[in-house]
């Protein structure tokens, strides 16, 4: 409960300026804590709360897509997903030395993605950011 009062805070657009290098240290921290990487080029914040998203949207540098979770869809799924070559989707709960490392469709992998980020900060995922960078 006290980390999602001090998310609020960090993320209220009046709160302070743009440019204040002590809001991009405490979003740096934030997205540490709330983001995982999902391949080489994109990385999937989950927010419980619209609010809470459309809060975090103006300090994120390339937003390619910020949607509920129930609305995204297999196609753009796969396009963010990271692949392993020949077997499927990454599995982002397992270790890749794992058998068990692929998932066959772009859905499952998102899924496990935001399992493997709710085991590391306990916060329930309705809406996801997918930011490339």
């Amino acid at each position: 409960m006290q980390l999602e009062s001090c998310m609020a805070f960090l993320f209220r657009e009046r709160a302070l300026p743009k440019s204040s290098k002590r809001l991009t240290a405490k979003a740096a921290i934030f997205a540490f804590m709330n983001s995982i990487k999902l391949s080489s080029y994109y990385r999937l914040y989950a927010f419980s709360d619209y609010q809470s998203m459309k809060s975090a949207l103006p300090y994120m540098r390339r937003v390619v897509l910020a949607k509920g979770l129930t609305e995204v869809g297999e196609a753009e799924a796969r396009s963010y997903m990271g692949r392993i070559s020949g077997r499927g989707y990454k599995n982002y709960l397992e270790p890749l030395s794992s058998h068990n490392n692929n998932k066959g469709t772009g859905i499952q992998s998102l899924i496990t993605a935001l399992q493997a980020l709710y085991k590391q900060n306990g916060f329930s995922a309705r809406y996801i950011v997918i930011e490339r960078g």
